[in-house]
């Protein structure tokens, strides 16, 4: 019997997140990073941009052995949800 896949949580540093969701999506890691909409102006007018509730935070759905190639333990943890 394998490992089941479970959630995890991920935290970046220096702006890493968008290549590790790149390479996770690749390998087809289910990803989720919670959004919301905010309102921002831009050459005097209002436009509504998507962006992430908690910077540099990324959820993963997948098991420890599939991710233990995208972690680097001084940039990046792992916590399981």
């Amino acid at each position: 019997m394998g490992e089941q896949p479970v959630w995890y949580e991920m935290r970046f540093l220096y702006n890493r997140k968008s290549d590790t969701r790149k390479r996770l999506d690749k390998a087809a890691v289910e990803t989720f990073v919670p959004m919301h909409c905010e309102v921002r102006i831009r050459n005097g007018r209002k436009v509504r941009a998507d962006v992430p509730v908690i910077r540099d935070l990324l959820f993963v759905h997948s098991t420890k052995t599939v991710l233990a190639p995208f972690l680097d333990p001084k940039s990046e943890s792992l916590e399981r949800l």
